[in-house]
């Protein structure tokens, strides 16, 4: 087994050498030559056809492994490093993680394994209100669809619990969408699949365990062993060319990439196979054939087509968005075909199953497919999100802008070093000089872990360097790396400016008129999105009825040419996973079917039903094909599954009938759920992504004057209204289709009741399919789609219902029921509020109060309908359609001194006692000596630094201020490199307009190099003297055989 494993991949190419210059041509001193290698390290041979390895050739040699010791560790890379914390153990009294992982490095980040030795289960399922199997928050799935396959326990024998294997992970299509490492890389103890030296254990597994390379076999109802396969298939590193290869040079093939995860069953060629290039193309690297309109890729011949190409114009620091598109939206500048005719730009993956080369299984007599088979896997920010980029139907105002990449916002997370000490080591390992850098260990930056309301811990803390690739993140609800929530918002750039790209972004000062309120209780995002306009939306996963044609169950809505034209769901949030305040944001919704096991009638919460295995429901799909028959003999099975039935190839188990006789096909199936329910479940992607900028006249933006301002939202989009306007986006009223109601029977989609033979059958009542939501209060509610038992699930959700409106507030938010509203405006002594008295003010507008107290006096309470709002000096009542009432009352301002004292050699100013109102300002001058400086300012007992000037704000409490002076000097340090030296050595402190001299002397038989003062080269001097000092020097001597 270990000689398979150690065995060269199939005819695949490997890169031939790549070297990228680390220096100006004009240098002498060359560095060494980065060159693609193989998995053990050897450079590749030109025109040989050895798989590359990224783990050799970016993480272990040059510039990138010397980053890792800037970091202060002795071990390890940049792409895994800190080996010796990268341990199964939590700590004393824990249980061991089933999974090794690496604490730091590129492949311990978010898109490869984050959360990977996490175990995953139902505490975490039912925190999320999620009905979906799931291995792990990392690249297992913790982020798929609800109900995509379950992970099996690393030691799982049972062939009833055994549903997907790591083999199978990194065979499917899930591995489509993932960069390499983790899971495609390592076992779950830590063994590389090709048996190379990795992070934690040395070659191949010797005892390895069925969960993760075994496969449970559907026709024989067993599990079957796939080691020699996973061996033979390789590891599939974390592929850097994926974020890091320049698409203006060499468009990254991602279809090759995946053809070898998904079909060839050969990840460990998948890097390699990313270098071919686009079709019509010249790639690094050249194979049969590349994938094209109707076209599988052809890699049974391979080799590396070029040579001694400096490629450092192909390699990018900071991913385009091109990149970032591969795998998360739709890029409408590569429109090229694919095998499955789809643009290659809109796909993670694509195949075509040309006639006649499958067994198809709708056919009574057995055969081969009859017609081609076309597969297509959309970019997941595509299929859930109707995102795109390079699109002018569907614009992002910050990807469109030529200085923004995706990294922008998107920004490396934790602590970092400075460049300097990055460069030094560079130098120091090349030249030998200036001198070797100081380093001391990085302390990461802590993220908490996030836990449920009982304190039970959901996704363990985490701590984060740069090199990690751990990137800031919205509050996307994908269930990953959830504690670094809200690390990048809108408000962080354009409001408190605590994001480190935040520049000049501008603020919201830009949206006068906008009442207050909507920025208070309103996401950026709603009205900045008000359409999902990309090529293409997914609108439902079906797991009912196993594969359609080989690939995915799916309702999808396609339209490449104007885009989909789809508004979002508007639902309050509770920001943060509940910590924060609540908002309303944008939202696609995402359905799946599938089939679980009932646990309770009637159930609503996820723990009332939980999930069946995946592959459940493709082998009774196939049983219930046979007992239906060829009823009209034409050699075709009625009840299809390769086929579309009435126009659905998704939601096909639809009808009372087919329900029963489908629950009737899993009696006694291995695995099989014993109350067996076809369920709904709904995803709810948040959209954050293609945001519109004002002036837009297509789908402008919410509350624009191309729009119609606040008619967009506060009217109503039905004709038949009173409140109708044409200009409304029926924000409060519209209609949301959660998926297209299959035709084939007539009545759409019956979910199921509960079968006669099951103990929980009771009446045969429903399960309830209901969709959870916030009311503005916070309090939670939901919508039971379900109907009646036998009658169609409801398809549509109102806009009003879901943001917890009753009818009178939806009908005064649309147009206010009394053209004018009495606002009472009341002052107490010794201050005024304006306007003041009763004032009318027209319904839906806002009004402003401001409030003014008396010389000596402060504002003590606001109150607005009785309500503290606190000591504000103004208030503005949005979108009245209600009385109010506001009452401002005032106290006398109380006196407060403040002390300030100099010591010799300077003076402050004013100096001793100063009196001050309470809310008033003092500014203070410090004024040294001649000689002198500034020594220290110490406020209240604490040094403020060496400032010339204090000012005390808003006083509310006495205070104290006092400085030091002390004689101004300047540190000048001396160095000496190699055989010589230099007098005085180290630092030497100089008064202000000092002279200090040195001398410089070589040991016998050497003779000077030359000096450097403050960097600038003085030539082979003995002596240098600095005269009339004003600040800090360095001066460094270098010696050399004559």
């Amino acid at each position: 087994m270990k000689t398979a494993g150690r065995a060269v991949l199939f005819a695949i190419a490997a890169a031939a050498a790549i070297i990228v210059s680390m220096v100006p041509s004009s240098w002498a001193v060359p560095l060494n030559e980065m060159v693609l290698r193989d998995g053990q390290g050897v450079p590749i041979v030109p025109g040989s056809n050895t798989p590359y390895s990224p783990k050799q050739t970016c993480g272990i040699v040059g510039c990138h492994i010397d980053m890792v010791r800037s970091f202060g560790m002795t071990s390890g890379n940049i792409y895994e490093s800190d080996v010796a914390s990268a341990t199964k153990d939590q700590g004393p009294g824990t249980s061991p993680y089933e999974d090794p992982y690496p604490r730091h490095g590129v492949s311990a980040g978010y898109h490869f394994q984050t959360g990977r030795n996490v175990p995953w289960g139902d505490t975490q399922r039912n925190y999320y209100r999620d009905l979906a199997f799931t291995g792990s928050p990392g690249m297992f799935g913790g982020s798929c669809p609800s109900y995509s396959r379950r992970l099996a326990s690393l030691t799982e024998t049972d062939p009833a619990k055994f549903d997907m294997s790591s083999y199978d992970f990194s065979r499917a299509a899930c591995a489509g969408c993932h960069a390499g490492g983790g899971p495609l890389e390592y076992d779950r103890e830590g063994y590389r699949y090709d048996g190379v030296t990795g992070l934690f254990q040395a070659g191949l597994n010797g005892n390895p365990e069925w969960g993760d390379y075994y496969t449970y076999d559907i026709s024989a109802g067993s599990l079957v062993n796939k080691t020699d396969a996973a061996i033979s298939g390789g590891s599939a590193e974390v592929d850097c060319f994926i974020c890091h290869l320049y698409t203006s040079t060499l468009q990254y093939s991602l279809a090759e990439r995946n053809f070898a995860l998904t079909e060839a069953g050969a990840p460990g060629l998948a890097a390699s196979l990313g270098l071919v290039g686009a079709p019509s193309t010249t790639g690094y690297l050249s194979i049969t054939r590349k994938a094209g309109d109707g076209v599988n890729p052809d890699i049974s011949t391979a080799g590396w087509s070029w040579q001694n190409v400096r490629v450092d114009h192909a390699v990018i620091t900071s991913p385009a968005k091109e990149n970032c598109a591969l795998c998360h939206y739709a890029d409408k500048g590569f429109v090229s075909p694919g095998p499955a005719g789809a643009p290659l730009g809109f796909t993670s993956s694509q195949k075509i199953v040309p006639a006649g080369t499958v067994a198809d299984g709708d056919l009574t007599a057995g055969g081969a497919n009859t017609a081609d088979w076309k597969r297509s896997v959309p970019r997941s920010g595509s299929a859930f999100r109707g995102g795109s980029i390079n699109d002018p139907r569907n614009p992002d105002l910050h990807m469109d802008t030529a200085q923004m990449t995706c990294s922008t916002c998107h920004y490396l997370l934790g602590t970092s070093r400075d460049y300097f000490t990055d460069c030094q080591y560079c130098h120091y390992q090349y030249w030998g000089y200036p001198e070797p850098p100081v380093v001391t260990p990085v302390t990461p930056t802590q993220y908490p872990a996030l836990t449920d309301g009982s304190g039970v811990t959901i996704q363990p803390g985490l701590g984060i360097l740069r090199i990690d690739h751990q990137f800031a993140k919205g509050d996307s609800d994908l269930k990953n790396m959830d504690q670094l929530d809200n690390t990048a918002t809108c408000a962080s750039c354009h409001i408190d400016r605590t994001h480190p790209n935040a520049g000049s972004a501008p603020g919201i000062g830009v949206h006068n008129g906008i009442p207050r309120l909507h920025f208070d209780k309103i996401s950026c995002k709603v009205c900045h999105i008000p359409i999902l306009n990309g090529p293409l939306d997914r609108n439902l996963n079906d797991f009912t009825a196993g594969p359609y044609q080989g690939s995915d169950r799916s309702q999808t809505t396609e339209n490449a040419l104007s885009g989909i034209n789809k508004r979002p769901l508007y639902l309050w949030k509770a920001t943060n996973y509940g910590t924060g305040p609540l908002q309303i944001q944008p939202f696609n919704i995402v359905t799946s079917a599938a089939w679980g096991d009932a646990l309770s009638q009637n159930g609503v919460e996820p723990d009332s039903v939980e999930p069946a295995l995946d592959r459940i429901g493709g082998q009774a799909a196939e049983r219930l094909r046979e007992l239906y028959g060829d009823a009209d003999s034409d050699g075709v099975y009625d009840w299809t599954l390769n086929r579309p039935q009435g126009g659905d190839t998704a939601l096909i188990v639809n009808r009372s009938a087919e329900i029963a006789d489908f629950i009737g096909q899993m009696t006694g199936m291995t695995g099989a759920p014993a109350n067996p329910v076809l369920n709904l479940a709904f995803r709810k992607y948040s959209v954050s992504h293609n945001l519109r900028p004002f002036g837009s006249i297509e789908n402008p933006v919410l509350g624009s004057d191309e729009g119609g301002e606040c008619a967009m939202c506060h009217s109503s989009s039905d004709p038949a209204s009173p409140y109708y306007d044409p200009r409304s986006v029926g924000f409060f009223d519209r209609a949301y289709e959660l998926f297209k109601q299959p035709m084939d029977g007539g009545n759409g989609l019956v979910q199921t009741v509960l079968p006669a033979s099951s103990p929980l059958s009771g009446d045969l009542e429903r399960v309830a399919a209901t969709f959870s939501y916030f009311r503005p209060d916070g309090s939670e509610a939901a919508v039971n789609l379900s109907s009646s038992a036998g009658q169609a699930a409801t398809n549509w959700l109102d806009q009003g219902q879901v943001l917890g409106y009753d009818a009178a507030r939806l009908a005064a938010l649309m147009m206010p029921q009394s053209p004018t509203y009495p606002i009472t405006a009341s002052a107490g002594p010794n201050g005024s509020i304006m306007p003041s008295g009763t004032v009318s003010v027209n319904a839906g507008t806002d009004q402003t109060f401001s409030i003014v107290p008396a010389g000596g006096h402060h504002i003590d309470v606001v109150q607005v309908d009785g309500v503290d709002v606190g000591p504000v000096s103004s208030y503005t009542f949005t979108f009245v359609v209600a009385p109010h009432t506001i009452q401002a009352t005032f106290a006398a301002n109380p006196s407060l001194t403040i002390t300030a004292s100099a010591g010799p050699n300077g003076s402050i100013s004013p100096a001793g006692v100063t009196s001050v109102l309470e809310g008033g300002k003092v500014t203070y001058t410090i004024t040294p000596n001649a000689d002198y400086r500034v020594e220290s300012v110490v406020v209240d007992g604490v040094s403020v630094g060496t400032m010339t000037t204090y000012t005390f704000f808003n006083v509310t409490e006495n205070h104290t201020i006092s400085v030091t002076f002390t004689p101004d000097i300047f540190i000048i340090n001396s160095v000496a490199y190699g055989s010589g030296s230099i007098a005085p050595a180290g630092d030497t402190e100089v008064l202000r307009g000092g002279s200090q001299a040195y001398t410089i002397t070589p040991n016998p038989g050497y003779v000077v190099s030359f000096v450097q003062v403050d960097g600038v080269n003085k030539g082979a001097i003995t002596t240098y003297t600095f005269t009339n000092v004003t600040a800090v020097h360095r001066i460094r001597a270098y010696f050399k055989l004559p």
